[in-house]
């Protein structure tokens, strides 16, 4: 045994260093084995069903595609209704409803006196305030449509297409009525031909001005918008 501070050899029953005077530090006995069992790993967590892993969320379709909207015709007034008939009757088909128009569409062919196939295409609609830019826009709007749903041999070859473009009123619009009174745009072997039906009076208005373009078509094309649609 040793003195911790100074390190001379003491006596084992030293209780003091008798060079230093420091006092005696007793090594200390080492530890007794203890039951092993009291130091076997244990698991500081049990694996429970409630720390299993569970999906906070099932994969679920949000939203499903629904249409914002389904094409329906506006109401209709009993006298644009009757009207709508006898065209109907007259031509033996039903119309189609066009909702980005908001107009009902006939469509039929005729050979003119040349022997050209005339593809007719009808729009009748129904607004009673559609005044001189509404009954261009809708005139523009229905000839754009003629022409993009227009199938067969190019414009021209013995073939060509009329847009008869009525807007069905009460009574005439007088700023509408200015519109039809005008020549209509020219188009490649196919005619524009605004018109107003007037409810009230039966009247079918449009344009009598004789074009420098395609006149020998024009007469025929009138003659059949008398035939068809003042009915």
């Amino acid at each position: 045994m040793f003195c911790t501070h100074c390190g001379t050899k003491l006596n084992e029953d030293a209780k003091f260093c008798h060079r230093c005077g420091a006092p005696v530090i007793a090594p200390q006995a080492p530890a007794q084995n203890q039951n092993p069992a009291q130091f076997q790993s244990q698991p500081q967590f049990q694996t429970q069903s409630q720390f299993q892993f569970q999906p906070q969320f099932q994969a679920q379709p949000q939203f499903q595609a629904q249409p914002q909207f389904q094409a329906q015709a506006q109401p209709l007034s009993p006298a644009f209704s009757q009207y709508l008939d006898r065209v109907s009757m007259g031509l033996n088909q039903k119309p189609e409803y066009v909702p980005e128009l908001n107009c009902y569409q006939f469509y039929c062919e005729r050979f003119s006196a040349a022997l050209a196939k005339m593809k007719q295409y009808i729009f009748i609609t129904e607004n009673d305030t559609m005044d001189f830019q509404g009954a261009q826009a809708y005139s523009q709007a229905c000839m754009r449509r003629a022409l993009n749903i227009y199938k067969g041999l190019p414009r021209g070859l013995q073939t060509g297409i009329v847009a008869y473009n009525v807007i069905c009123q009460s009574r005439a619009n007088p700023s509408a009525c200015q519109f039809i009174q005008q020549l209509p745009d020219k188009h490649m072997a196919a005619f524009e031909m605004p018109m107003i039906m007037e409810l009230s009076s039966g009247n079918l208005l449009y344009c009598t001005k004789l074009p420098v373009w395609g006149l020998a078509m024009v007469n025929g094309i009138r003659k059949n918008a008398e035939k068809m649609l003042r009915v």
